[in-house]
């Protein structure tokens, strides 16, 4: 039995399925079945029950937990190797969420590999939750995303201070605003302390709860009492935010997302709403260890550096 044979094993517990499991793997379901049953040979018992999905067996589920175990071992003896040596090498999984690393991720990547040209970048773009849930999981290695609380096992480093914005297209703010627009807005600017209760008939455009910016938007719709009216939700912040130029709804936004990805021109189709003390600190996160990567501690340098947070 070799890692290899292990590695598929996993894959295949893992998507329960030996179609899936050979497309992932990128070889034949032939060859991935010879080497399941060439394990189970070895083993001396069956580790699938060959139904649809896939389930383990009694002997599976022990087989699994010691080939997870198996494989971290690996990766960790290669990592505490490249450490020992100086040449920084392996594979770096980190969790973002779509549209921070559309921002972020370039500009990192770029400067992080002028550091360590041998280490390969795996990128896994999800909601908050599940970034913070993978990390727990040991599926990615370097969380970037707002912290919701202490978790135990993770260390978190201070990553940069974010603010929240609400943008409205122009036209669709006279709707709602109509003669009380002039209260609230200097030029294309306002500042409140919550949500102005005219917004009670406007449509907004939304994160789900699970991300950071729409928890934070519904946590003040509570404040204020009001229930929104939710025209579109979705995860792509990018969709969302064109669908606010074009006067579909009201859109909640990073401020300095949306200085990134909105041009001169765009900007000024839109009326931009800043709340008093609505901002918070995303930070990185890693599994706790006696001896962290040194790879990870690059990584969480060079993008503080790059975000202005850090020095070289």
């Amino acid at each position: 039995m070799n890692f290899l044979s292990i590695r598929y094993f996993l894959m295949t517990a893992e998507e329960r399925s030996i179609t899936r499991a050979a497309e992932k793997l990128h070889i034949t379901q032939q060859t991935l079945s010879a080497h399941i049953a060439a394990m189970e040979r070895e083993a001396g018992a069956k580790l699938f029950v060959r139904s649809v999905p896939l389930k383990l067996t009694g002997s599976g589920e022990v087989f699994y937990r010691y080939a997870a175990m198996f494989v971290r071992t690996e990766r960790d003896f290669r990592r505490d190797l490249s450490d020992a040596s100086g040449h920084h090498t392996g594979t770096l999984r980190i969790g973002i969420s779509p549209c921070r690393g559309r921002v972020n991720m370039p500009g990192m990547i770029n400067a992080f590999q002028e550091r360590c040209p041998l280490v390969n970048i795996h990128l896994f773009e999800m909601s908050n939750r599940n970034i913070w849930n993978a990390l727990r999981h040991d599926e990615i290695d370097v969380a970037m995303g707002y912290l919701p609380g202490e978790i135990p096992g993770i260390a978190h480093v201070p990553w940069m201070e974010e603010d929240i914005l609400l943008l409205i297209e122009k036209n669709l703010a006279g709707e709602v605003f109509g003669e009380s627009l002039g209260d609230y807005f200097y030029g294309n600017t306002a500042n409140c302390s919550g949500i102005p209760p005219e917004l009670s008939k406007c449509p907004f455009l939304l994160n789900s709860e699970e991300d950071v910016i729409g928890a934070l938007a519904r946590k003040m719709f509570r404040d204020v009492g009001m229930l929104p009216r939710i025209s579109v939700e979705s995860e792509n912040m990018e969709v969302l935010l064109r669908l606010c130029l074009l006067g579909k709804g009201a859109l909640f936004i990073p401020r300095n997302m949306a200085e990134k990805l909105l041009n001169r021109e765009e900007k000024k189709k839109l009326l931009f709403l800043s709340f008093d003390e609505e901002n918070y600190m995303m930070s990185f996160g890693y599994r706790k260890s006696e001896k962290p990567w040194a790879v990870i501690n690059e990584w969480i340098e060079t993008c503080r550096s790059v975000s202005g947070e850090g020095k070289e």
